[in-house]
């Protein structure tokens, strides 16, 4: 007696695949400097700014990758967006360092951000979730630096690898919102791959 099981086809389980992917919504957040005064003030609203300006601006650059990575199906936010942040030296790894959290990119552009990295850095629950985007000049492979933040860019290069060289103008580099996307896109299937590791399929 022959019994006959109904199996999938290629196409269906790429289908299926695609799906889940789909399916998987990553916890992101974007740390790096904040508003200018002129917008803290209420002076000046960030589409108003000149499009320069507006192009080397780390914050708007911040929102535009939020954006971008909502459009692709994320939670994504800004910790400035949100209310009930006291003690943010605290709090903020408090929030990263929750299982429901995937990723933080941080652009430490300042010194405010600069912090925030060496801070996050040294905490080992917060550290594998953490993807830096460096101007490409600041960047140990492109630039001259020989200071401490490059030594911690070296050290992060060594241990995770996690670090991105950006240019928002020239094109021979990347354009952070192509790096961010990108790397979600894999992020999303590695956590499938951890996931499914033990499920039978």
């Amino acid at each position: 007696m022959t019994i006959s099981i109904a199996r999938e086809s290629i196409p269906e389980l790429i289908k299926k695949s695609q799906l889940d992917i789909d399916s998987y919504v990553p916890n992101i957040v974007i740390c790096g400097e904040s508003q200018c005064p002129e917008f803290k003030e209420g002076r000046l609203r960030c589409e108003n700014c000149p499009g320069d300006a507006r192009l080397e601006c780390r914050y708007d650059l911040r929102k535009r990758i939020k954006s971008a990575l909502i459009e692709q199906g994320c939670l994504a936010g800004l910790f400035e967006e949100f209310e009930g942040i006291e003690y943010a030296s605290m709090d903020e790894k408090l929030i990263l360092r929750n299982k429901h959290l995937d990723l933080v990119f941080i652009i430490p552009t300042s010194i405010g951000p600069i912090s925030e990295l060496s801070s996050f850095w040294e905490d080992k629950i917060i550290r594998p979730k953490i993807r830096v985007l460096v101007p490409v000049e600041y960047h140990p492979f492109y630039g001259e630096g020989e200071g401490y933040m490059d030594s911690v860019y070296k050290e992060l290069m060594s241990d995770y690898g996690h670090l991105y060289p950006f240019n928002v103008r020239d094109g021979t580099h990347p354009d952070p919102l192509t790096i961010a996307s990108t790397l979600v896109e894999v992020y999303k299937r590695r956590k499938l791959l951890e996931l499914t590791e033990n499920v039978r399929q």
